[in-house]
């Protein structure tokens, strides 16, 4: 089926839905709103999983003590061409928190010293550095943010909370919970020109956002391929600067100070490596549905969205009005009575993934698109809403 869209461009985009939806496995009755929950992978890419698996099995000694290096660093290759890092700077990771979680262990807090963070960071990432500042007797500074802040007032208000002992900022390149693009460039100069650390969790990014992690210019960057990069489940990527090279495994094993980077965190002991060797594969899928209009028309179905949400609710209840949207996760208030928790159980019941919580004491929908996404899908979203 080609369904023709008009939504939020001035040009109709033909988007052959049905058949970007079949590289999914997902069930029909399935509206996957929340693609950058626990990503969505591809057919293409489970099954070249598989057969990497399968090849393995087939002479395992062989695989991991001649092959597996070499493969390794043929894997990373093309990764680090999709995101602009340097030879030699990135490390295959599970998951952008075991990433966050070394960032921290290689950066060593003292007794007054201070990090500088956002309000509306990744819970999981903002528990890990106040628990690190706690035992260190650091501080956890949180800026005020009310959802809407644009890149000039964050770093005024980043400028304003600095102390004589901050030591360094965490920022999210796209927030989780609202949706908000930060200026992690502008924050990293501003970092370096004040002698400070700079961790940019670029979780949502790959695949979603440009990313040019040499241009960033930030002393760690960390992002998930599985969210909207179309890998397996999980795979990440870390990327440090020169004032962090000497970042390390939280466990470790064998090679865990080897000089090169890749090798250092490529074998924490007997693992799977299959979601970081068949990267490649997701990277090249992703290209051909971004030549075919693809995320283009998952930009479209939220434009569309954010003007039926205008019209639902009699005014503009998006975040980040006054600051860069990001293309396909976007998020709104909710009306103030709306229990959030509870609509995301009733869209849960009816099919429909999406993802609803407490911000800053009030109720956020936060929704997101990718090559699968049906308007029927949309529809039946807007059909749950609270009118008030």
């Amino acid at each position: 089926m080609t369904e023709q869209l008009q939504i939020g461009s001035d040009e109709p985009v033909q988007a052959d839905v049905a058949r970007w939806r079949a590289e999914f496995a997902l069930a029909d009755g399935v509206a996957m709103l929340n693609p950058g929950g626990f990503g969505t992978v591809p057919r293409r890419v489970t099954t070249a999983i598989r057969r990497l698996q399968d090849r393995i099995e087939s002479d395992p000694v062989d695989f991991h003590v001649r092959r597996y290096a070499p493969e390794m660093a043929a894997a990373m290759e093309p990764v680090q061409r999709f995101l602009g890092a340097p030879a030699g700077s990135t490390a295959f990771v599970g998951n952008a928190t075991m990433a966050m979680n070394v960032v921290a262990a290689a950066i060593p807090l003292r007794l007054g010293d201070e990090v500088l963070a956002t309000a509306v960071e990744y819970g999981s990432v903002a528990d890990l550095w106040r628990r690190r500042c706690t035992i260190a007797g650091a501080r956890w500074t949180e800026v005020a943010d009310d959802g809407d802040l644009d890149g000039d007032l964050l770093l005024e208000r980043l400028a304003a909370a600095k102390g004589p002992r901050t030591r360094l900022v965490v920022v999210s390149q796209l927030t989780s919970s609202t949706a908000s693009v930060l200026p992690v460039a502008g924050i990293a100069a501003w970092c370096r020109s004040e002698g400070l650390l700079c961790v940019v969790d670029g979780a949502h990014a790959p695949g979603h956002l440009p990313v040019d992690v040499a241009a960033i210019g930030a002393d760690a960057w960390l992002g998930n391929l599985h969210k909207w990069a179309l890998s397996g489940r999980p795979a990440a990527v870390l990327h440090v600067g020169e004032r962090l090279a000497h970042v390390a495994p939280v466990v470790r094993s064998w090679f865990s100070d080897d000089p090169d980077l890749l090798t250092r965190f490529s074998i924490p002991g007997t693992i799977d490596p299959s979601t970081w060797l068949t990267a490649r594969v997701g990277l090249e899928l992703w290209d051909e549905l971004d030549a075919e209009g693809a995320w283009a028309h998952g930009a479209d179905l939220l434009d569309g969205l954010a003007v039926r949400l205008r019209e639902l609710w009699d005014e503009d209840r998006e975040i980040n009005r006054g600051a860069a949207l990001a293309p396909r996760m976007r998020a709104w208030w909710l009306p103030d009575a709306t229990d959030a928790l509870q609509l995301r159980k009733v869209c849960a019941d009816e099919q429909v993934a999406v993802w609803a919580d407490q911000v800053l004491g009030r109720p956020v929908l936060r929704v997101g698109t990718s090559a699968h996404t049906r308007p029927r899908d949309v529809d039946r979203l807007v059909a749950l809403l609270p009118t008030d």
